[in-house]
């Protein structure tokens, strides 16, 4: 495995700066969840109150980040197999505004919301519409530099739920990866929202093209659902709420996570929506199995293209969430994309060189509270990445998930800085995440 870093100077005596890692082979690549570090939760909740929130105040109102996993909760709901959304739910359902404070219809559920505030798994940041918005944080969240001790290289990987506006449901919460993943032939993560693709194909060719949910099948028990034959699949970006009839089978990941007969369901940011006439009655095992995309033995779908066998991607190919659209349902990323050609961030780069090797690409962004202009890089455009992919000698490359979570880990260590940063001292904060690729 090669890395190095590369200065790239821009205008007014300042910098662009990257490392370029190249592995041997993609058999060697491996998705990997971080371990699991409940102070994961304490991040998010410190990065919502003290930027999100405080930054963008006049769109948010009382916002409640939660850990739904820190108190036991189990509430009466046979259709709904997920602990954590039923308090979500509940949450959502009987909490209300009284005086500009939070109050709640039922006891049980106050007394859940207290016992959270106890164990200090729960924040509330204030913002300034008179709304309550309840922001469950997920059990899949880990740091990068805490996991894979025996890994050569781990890298972040996958777009994931971090909006208000992604927790469109009750099983939405902060965390959940979003997107295709393949592995030795099967699929880990189904495809979600029509984006591109990088596509590792068992000839050893490499495309990159988008990839829909509505290619695959759905396998639950003995029953296999194909769109358009014996179903449909409604994402966020077909709709926001199913139409009546018919049962709608809630899919987040490879779970099965509720069943709702007459459909009328709100439809995940994270996950899809099964409509059928089949009975599939309460099935005992509620894990998904995909199928489809045969010819394809690894796969990764994040964010929109660098280089397609070798042309430049000038514009944004991959479809994005029309965030001031009032008419059309948000879903992830949904304050992404900012201007192709001026915004500048950290950005991570992954794809193939000529000769197929694994390449990635790493261009550190500006500290926030803790720039130094001149020695720390500026962070990239989009149009920049074009240009450093090329110079890395990749072929085809895509954009996997930069900003705060954008980082290379080789054998444990950073070569660049991380672009979040204590407002206070200004040292680097790592940014969990719910997937890496990794080479041990």
């Amino acid at each position: 495995m090669d890395s190095q870093i590369r200065i790239y100077p821009l205008e007014g005596n300042k910098i662009l700066r990257a490392q370029i890692v190249k592995a041997d082979s993609f058999g060697s690549l491996h998705f990997a969840r971080p371990d699991y570090d409940p102070s994961s939760y304490r991040q998010v909740a410190s990065l919502y109150k003290n930027f999100i929130v405080k930054k963008y105040a006049p769109v948010f109102g009382k916002t409640v980040i939660y850990d739904p996993y820190a108190v036991p909760a189990s509430f009466d709901d046979p259709l709904i197999f997920d602990a954590a959304a039923s308090l979500n739910k509940a949450f959502r359902e009987e909490a209300f505004l009284q005086d500009g404070k939070i109050a709640f219809r039922k006891k049980e559920t106050e007394e859940i919301f207290a016992s959270l505030q106890k164990e200090n798994r729960l924040l509330t940041a204030e913002g300034k519409r008179r709304t309550l918005t309840f922001l469950p944080v997920g059990d899949g969240l880990g740091f990068l530099s805490g996991s894979f001790s025996d890994a050569s290289l781990a890298v972040n990987t996958s777009f994931f739920i971090m909006d208000k506006w992604d927790c469109a449901s009750h099983f939405d919460r902060i965390g959940i990866p979003i997107g295709l993943m393949k592995e030795n032939g099967t699929i880990l993560n189904p495809p979600q929202y029509d984006r591109e693709a990088f596509l590792l194909k068992k000839d050893g060719s490499v495309r990159i093209r988008k990839v829909s949910l509505k290619q695959i099948k759905v396998k639950i028990g003995d029953h296999v659902f194909e769109h358009g034959r014996n179903c449909r699949f409604y994402e966020r970006t077909d709709c926001g709420r199913t139409p009546s009839g018919q049962t709608d089978l809630l899919i987040c990941g490879n779970r099965l996570c509720a069943i709702s007969p007459g459909g009328n369901t709100v439809v995940p940011s994270g996950g899809f929506i099964i409509k059928t006439g089949e009975d599939v009655g309460i099935p005992e095992e509620k894990e998904v199995a995909y199928e489809g995309l045969e010819d394809v033995i690894f796969a990764l779908q994040v964010g929109n293209s660098v280089l397609i066998d070798g042309v430049p991607t000038e514009k944004f190919i991959s479809p994005f969430n029309r965030f001031y659209d009032p008419f059309t349902p948000a879903y992830p990323p949904s304050v992404y994309p900012l201007n192709f050609r001026k915004a500048r961030a950290p950005r991570i780069l992954f794809g193939a060189d000529e000769n197929g090797r694994p390449v990635f690409v790493w261009i550190e962004g500006a500290g926030k509270f803790g720039h130094v202009a001149g020695e720390e890089s500026e962070g990239a455009t989009m149009a920049d990445a074009l240009k450093i992919a090329a110079d890395a000698g990749m072929v085809n490359a895509i954009h996997l998930d930069g900003g705060g979570s954008a980082q290379i880990l080789l054998n444990g260590k950073r070569a660049l800085h991380l672009s979040d940063r204590d407002p206070l001292d200004h040292h680097e904060i790592e940014r969990a995440v719910p997937m890496a690729l990794i080479i041990r």
